[in-house]
């Protein structure tokens, strides 16, 4: 009676990682949308994604594997030596999206600070605009109508009775009031209203690290000997004895002195090539200039010589 609903296990539970997995990339794909490759809030919005439902396909994962375990079959184990290889490289791709975040965070901390200063410059230019209006006005009359053409303080008509350069005082300190006022609400990333998006980037970043390690973990079959983000990066199979692991990092701390060397080997060789080009152009620069020093002697002793002979001639 047993046996019956043990050899069911396996499809129900193939099935359910099926559905999990159907509705992890209907999950990214909704949330993706529009695609937008080169917005840096769009790749941080879609690595949150990523992250943040990482767990539905670790379930799903984890249902094979369980499913395997209390009902094996040759077909389950070939489903999950496929999904394992594909989770291998999904374990790398959680590792690679911590700095991915921290690049898009980066873009859009300078995509605000660009616009600050761009903010910034045109409350100067306004400023600068006001300031000339309130120097060019000769009366009260024609400041009020300055103001309400750049739409800056109103004037009352009562107001107009005050001394002109009380009138121009009070509202410079309004407009320069108003000017500070606007840049201290500019963003600033050290501004408290930054803080949820650094934290959010650290949550992101520890949960898609802990992801890659749900998915390498659930990736490594121990009887296979290997460590699948090893063989992402390395391309061959990490022993777990501690003797192997020894006698290859020896052979490859060997064989990165040996490149080193044939590096400053080749370092060597070329600065003396370079020293011996040196050398052979500046004894070429030291022979012309001395063929021409004597071609030059030459043609002084020619024309003194000439000279002479015409003064000789010029006595006779």
């Amino acid at each position: 009676m047993l046996t019956n609903p043990m050899q069911k296990v396996d499809k129900l539970l193939g099935s359910a990682a099926k559905a999990l997995f159907i509705i992890y990339a209907i999950c990214i794909i909704f949330d993706s949308l529009p695609v937008r490759l080169t917005d840096p809030s769009w790749i941080y919005g879609f690595a949150t994604s990523l992250v943040n439902f990482s767990s539905i396909p670790l379930t799903a994962y984890a249902l094979l594997q369980l499913a395997f375990y209390l009902a094996p079959s040759p077909k389950l184990d070939l489903t999950l030596t496929r999904v394992g290889k594909i989770a291998r490289f999904v374990a790398l791709g959680f590792v690679l999206l911590v700095p991915l975040l921290g690049f898009s965070l980066s873009e859009n901390t300078n995509r605000m600070l660009r616009s600050n200063v761009a903010q910034r410059r045109l409350i100067q230019q306004n400023l600068a605009t006001f300031t000339r209006a309130i120097d060019r006005s000769t009366t009260p009359q024609q400041l009020q109508k300055e103001m309400l053409a750049l739409k800056g303080p109103r004037i009352a008509d009562d107001a107009l009775g005050i001394p002109l350069p009380l009138l121009k005082s009070q509202v410079q300190a309004s407009i320069k009031q108003a000017a500070n006022t606007l840049e201290s609400n500019l963003k600033s990333p050290n501004s408290a209203e930054f803080l949820p998006f650094y934290k959010q980037f650290l949550r992101t970043g520890f949960l898609a690290l802990a992801s890659a390690y749900g998915f390498a973990k659930l990736a490594w079959w121990p009887s296979r000997g290997d460590l699948p983000l090893a063989v992402i990066l390395f391309g061959t199979k990490i022993s777990l004895n501690p003797t192997k692991i020894k006698e290859k990092l020896s052979r490859a701390i060997l064989s990165l002195k040996r490149s080193v060397a044939e590096k400053s080997r080749l370092n060597a060789s070329r600065d003396a090539s370079k020293r011996s080009e040196e050398i052979k152009r500046k004894a070429s620069r030291d022979q012309e200039m001395r063929i021409k020093n004597n071609q030059r002697q030459a043609m002084r002793k020619r024309e003194e010589m000439r000279k002479r002979e015409m003064n000789q001639q010029r006595k006779k």
